[in-house]
Parts: C-alpha cells; sequence; structure tokens
C-alpha cells in the first residue's frame, strides 16, 4: 500500500486558506458583481470566465463520481456553486487525509 497523500491535503488546505484570505481582502475594494462587467468588456476575460466555468465543470464530475452517499455529492455540488475552487480544494483537502493512495484522491472506490 502506499503512503497516504497527506502532503496533498496539507497543500489543497493552504491554497484553500489564501484563496479565501484574498476574496476577503477584495471585498472591501470592490463589490463582488462590479467587477463583472469590466471582465466581460475585455476578450481576455472572458476567456478567463470560460476556462473558469469549464473547471468548475470537471470538478463537478469529479464530485459526483467519487463522492458518496448523495447528500454528500449534493453538499460538495452546492459548495461548489456558492465558493467556486475553495470547495473543489476543500474536497481535494479532505480526500486527500482520507485516502490511502494518490489514486484513491481522485478515483473512487469500487464497492
Amino acid at each position: 500500500m502506499m503512503r497516504p497523500p497527506r502532503w496533498l491535503a496539507v497543500a489543497a488546505a493552504a491554497w484553500m486558506v489564501w484563496l479565501l484570505v484574498s476574496i476577503l481582502l477584495a471585498l472591501p475594494a470592490q463589490p463582488l458583481g462590479q467587477g463583472g462587467s469590466a471582465l466581460v468588456a475585455f476578450p481576455w476575460g472572458r476567456v478567463t470566465l470560460n476556462d473558469l466555468y469549464a473547471g468548475f465543470f470537471v470538478v463537478a464530475v469529479w464530485m459526483a463520481v467519487t463522492v458518496r452517499p448523495w447528500g454528500w455529492v449534493v453538499f460538495w455540488l452546492v459548495v461548489l456553486a456558492v465558493l467556486g475552487n475553495v470547495s473543489a480544494l476543500g474536497l481535494l483537502a479532505w480526500r486527500g487525509w482520507r485516502a490511502p493512495s494518490l489514486v484513491e484522491v481522485f478515483v473512487p472506490r469500487r464497492s
């Protein structure tokens, strides 16, 4: 058996904290909805948003495939819709801490 991927859990948790701090520091500078119109005014802003939502789709599929029971799937998908990649990093940290191998972080267990 491989070593548990605790390093992945620690890295994901640290990045999650950094992202949350970044969000909290940005909120007083500009309301959340105000920057959106400026972002979509630029072609690279639209590309960035398309890339972001493609990533959300990939993470949502990963969540739906690997998380059980379904109540937890719904929980993680709601958190993804509200907090974005904060939830992806949270799930990565959670699965990384609990999984016996790196493969089991990303691949569902077979019953």
